[in-house]
């Protein structure tokens, strides 16, 4: 297909659209990109040259409506969060984007299974993001006795009251053994960081039964060994046990990092499994050909 690509092409840091547009390529598909700061040169564009129109956070309006081929969204982000109200300015500010954008697509993909289950809008389909399959693999560790013992793949601030409690938690039960990412870390970068760790957590907030972080297909797809609060349709992705290890509460994450900690054999086994299961379904080229599929079908294209 012939894809009209606006994103926020080449702003380096967490590399999603290269990734996605490295998967759509690679699937056969004709892409044009085009930065959404530059987004005032669909003037210019000649619309006959695409099927369609992809774009991500895209909030300008007046453009987005001059688009002449159906309009196509993938929005990441979790968009209602009001368990916590430190978060509530920012989940407005989401909640706006949906309203204003969703009647202007033809179609929407997200992440946020909750907030599709509230709006059940038929044009809006879930679809999770992916590990990028241009770093996807064991990154460069050290030795197993050289890892840090304990790390959490995501930056302190952002994540609201719930992430920063957690963190609090973990600094308090395990001081130095314990560390997140700091900010700029993506890519091979983390890839190498997630091979230098022998346990990887994931906070319990923001957790559902229908929603969760990239982080988990990242921290897998990089080969690394994740704890991760019990979710059900994460549970249909990887299994407990097999490839990830699920929580239920945080007495129950203390006693399996205590576990888990003394058996290097049993977490290769299990990082083996789950990078191989990543590889085989959770990349992003495995989520861009879910999109397409929907598209074609829906759309008739």
């Amino acid at each position: 297909m012939r894809i009209l690509y606006v994103g926020k092409h080449g702003s380096g840091g967490n590399d999603d659209e290269g990734a996605i547009h490295d998967a759509l390529e690679s699937l056969g598909h004709s892409v044009s990109r085009l930065r959404e700061s530059n987004g005032h040169k669909v003037f210019k564009e000649d619309f006959t040259a695409y099927d369609f129109c992809l774009f991500h956070k895209w909030h300008t309006l007046p453009y987005i409506r001059l688009i002449k081929v159906p309009r196509v969204f993938w929005y990441f982000d979790l968009v209602d969060w009001p368990v916590d109200p430190t978060l509530k300015q920012r989940n407005e500010a989401r909640i706006d984007w949906m309203e204003r954008i969703t009647p202007h697509v033809a179609l929407g993909f997200m992440s946020d299974g909750d907030w599709l289950a509230r709006v059940n809008n038929p044009k809006l389909h879930w679809l999770t993001q992916g590990a990028d399959q241009r770093y996807a693999g064991y990154g460069a560790g050290s030795d197993m006795a050289e890892q840090r013992p304990i790390l959490m793949t995501g930056i302190r601030s952002g994540g609201g009251a719930g992430r920063i409690a957690f963190i609090d938690e973990m600094l308090l039960q395990y001081r130095e053994a314990f560390s997140w990412i700091q900010k700029g870390v993506h890519g091979q970068a983390l890839a190498d960081t997630i091979a230098n760790s022998k346990i990887v957590v994931a906070p319990t907030s923001p957790v559902t039964n229908r929603y969760w972080s990239n982080r988990v297909y990242l921290t897998l797809g990089y080969g690394g060994f994740l704890l991760h609060p019990f979710s059900e349709r994460l549970a249909e992705h990887y299994e407990d046990g097999k490839e990830i290890i699920y929580y239920s509460s945080m007495e129950d994450l203390y006693d399996k990092i205590k576990f888990y900690s003394g058996k290097p054999f049993i977490r290769r086994r299990i990082q083996d499994a789950g990078l191989s299961r990543t590889l085989a379904e959770h990349t992003y080229r495995h989520r861009c050909a879910q999109l397409i599929e929907v598209v074609k079908r829906e759309l008739g294209l």
